[in-house]
């Protein structure tokens, strides 16, 4: 769709499926961070059954293999267990992943069908808020500035600069402007009402949690992605077969517009 021009730019995660695009002759583009795992911003996480790790049936990566996991898309999320399997000497083939979506994945650990999960902000805390689960591992604690979700932009919005430019300049004031609120509490019932409005979790509460956690989503405040982590990302899906050939994530990633935002506001 962001190929044919029928978008401008779109957020999502980093998958195979874009790498595979670009191979295929679609001159997308990453031109922004769409959500990252910062230090201080911690959220997403794999989470266990609580009362599997209460009773001391999984404490460790290690003890998640043969474990039912449930996970969004196995392609796209395995990128998030590889190194911590490695670690464990395990390979994603020990594991029994589930897919699910997210809103599901809360379902699923009430009713007890499965025994670990990755989750994500604010599901993420109402799924312990309600005792379901219990955090087995931060990505901000393995893979600081872990680039989670990326903007994506399609040739035809590239091509007018004029817009593209001062589309990246509100962007990036977005993003700082969220940042200082998180950071000084200033606007928080504003930036709360906000946020529940577009996604399925309505209680202030959680979102009062996340914030005093940490755990809410992270930014580069100059609104680049992290290429460091997008190229690990594409040696992973390269390894597991899921993109054919090497892809040289210069060739995907443009940061003239994000050079451009910073040039105008200044760098943090």
């Amino acid at each position: 769709v962001l190929a044919k021009g029928d978008l401008d730019f779109g957020t999502g995660g980093w998958a195979a499926s874009v790498a595979n695009a670009v191979q295929r002759g679609f001159p997308v583009k990453v031109i922004a961070d769409g959500g990252a795992s910062y230090p201080g911003f911690s959220w997403q996480a794999i989470t266990v059954r609580k009362d599997l790790f209460d009773q001391g049936k999984i404490r460790s990566i290690a003890d998640l293999k043969g474990k039912k996991v449930a996970v969004t898309a196995v392609q796209t999320m395995s990128r998030y267990f590889a190194p911590l399997l490695s670690e464990a000497k395990l390979t994603l083939k020990d594991i029994d992943f589930i897919p699910l979506s997210l809103p599901d994945t809360v379902a699923a650990y009430a009713n007890k069908s499965i025994d670990a999960a990755f989750q994500m902000e604010p599901l993420l805390s109402q799924t312990l808020a309600n005792g379901f689960a219990v955090r087995l591992k931060a990505v901000s604690e393995y893979r600081p500035g872990f680039q989670a979700s990326i903007v994506l932009a399609s040739p035809q919005f590239l091509e007018n600069k004029d817009v593209a430019n001062r589309w990246m300049v509100a962007y990036v004031k977005g993003i700082r402007s969220y940042l200082d609120t998180v950071s000084s509490g200033k606007g928080v019932d504003e930036l709360i009402a906000t946020i529940s409005k577009y996604t399925p979790v309505k209680d202030k509460a959680i979102y009062e949690m996340m914030l005093k956690e940490k755990t809410m989503v992270g930014f580069n405040p100059n609104g680049y992605a992290n290429k460091d982590t997008l190229g690990a990302d594409t040696e992973h899906f390269l390894a597991e077969g899921y993109i054919k050939e090497k892809v040289d994530i210069n060739s995907m990633v443009d940061n003239s517009l994000a050079d451009y935002a910073v040039q105008k506001l200044g760098k943090q």
